[in-house]
């Protein structure tokens, strides 16, 4: 496997750059962005290859996220909720959460959105349609990212130290499990659902292959430097890990756990997004202000 790339779009750049989570609107391949330095959520038409539009109002962006057919967005530093139309690209709601939302992840069987705070050490869950906060609870230490496995039905949250995952009932939010990760500051996040596995990006250049059956580590992947976020491509059976620092894509095999290939992206490039269904991958530029667009050539 190997990457074509299809061109760059220009990003609202402030300087220093600093972009965060992104994620692909599946019906309209709109790809939203949270652009952390200036405080706003970037709309690009990822198959016309352009810059639509900024969401203004957005301080602190940092999570982004699908959440059914609406987009939403955390706005770390006013401790807010962005709930945005993809069509339109506008912000349809906006309601309080608590000081520092960052990690947010969907539950799409009851409609329900899960907020980790990095303030308060809390997850509480909110109906999207009146900002309603339906439950809380206090983690075991500063939360990360968070996924949702609808099979188990439960929410995963990494948290920084001690160095576990938290995992909450879908239903009440009961913390049922703290999976010891056995690496240092578990960081981005992935399910891969078919192999019944959880892919744990932590801080000390390491990947951590968990499985959900037993909790216990299957494996652990020595990357090139920190990551950031993980995709899973159940597609083409391939994880890609982000590292901003050198700046380089892993790919793994998440059959064989094999390391695929490793391509230089740019320093800082933490983050990247996956339109499976286009087959098109964007990794975000900050130093230089662009989103590079690749296809995904040959098999894993």
């Amino acid at each position: 496997m190997h990457l074509e790339e299809l061109g760059r779009i220009d990003l609202p750049h402030g300087g220093a750059g600093d972009y965060d989570h992104a994620d692909v609107h599946r019906s309209t391949g709109r790809v939203f962005l949270a652009n952390t330095e200036l405080g706003q959520v970037e709309v690009l038409d990822g198959l016309g290859g352009r810059h639509l539009a900024s969401i203004f109002g957005c301080p602190g962006a940092s999570g982004v996220a699908l959440a059914g057919e609406r987009v939403v967005a955390a706005a770390r530093e006013s401790g807010e909720v962005l709930v945005i139309d993809p069509g339109t690209a506008e912000v349809v709601s906006r309601f309080a959460v608590g000081p520092a939302p960052n990690g947010l992840a969907w539950d799409h069987s009851r409609g329900q959105l899960l907020v980790a705070d990095t303030s308060d050490f809390t997850a509480g869950v909110f109906d999207l349609d009146h900002g309603r906060k339906i439950a809380e609870r206090r983690l075991p230490g500063r939360p990360r990212w968070a996924a949702y496995d609808a099979a188990r039905d439960a929410f995963y949250v990494n948290v920084l130290h001690p160095a576990v995952v938290a995992v909450l009932s879908g239903r009440d939010l009961d913390l049922t499990a703290t999976v010891e990760i056995g690496a240092a500051g578990p960081h981005g996040l992935g399910i891969d659902a078919a192999a019944e596995t959880m892919l744990v990006a932590c801080d000390d250049n390491t990947l951590v292959w968990v499985g959900l059956d037993d909790w216990r580590p299957r494996r652990c992947s020595v990357l090139g430097g920190s990551p950031d976020v993980v995709w899973v491509d159940s597609t083409r059976r391939v994880a890609y890990i982000a590292v901003g620092d050198p700046g380089m894509l892993h790919f793994y095999d998440l059959d064989s756990g094999d390391e695929l290939v490793r391509i230089p992206t740019g320093r800082g490039a933490k983050t990247v997004a996956l339109d499976e269904e286009r087959n098109r991958l964007y990794v975000f530029l900050p130093q230089t202000g662009h989103a590079a667009v690749y296809s995904l050539v040959g098999p894993p």
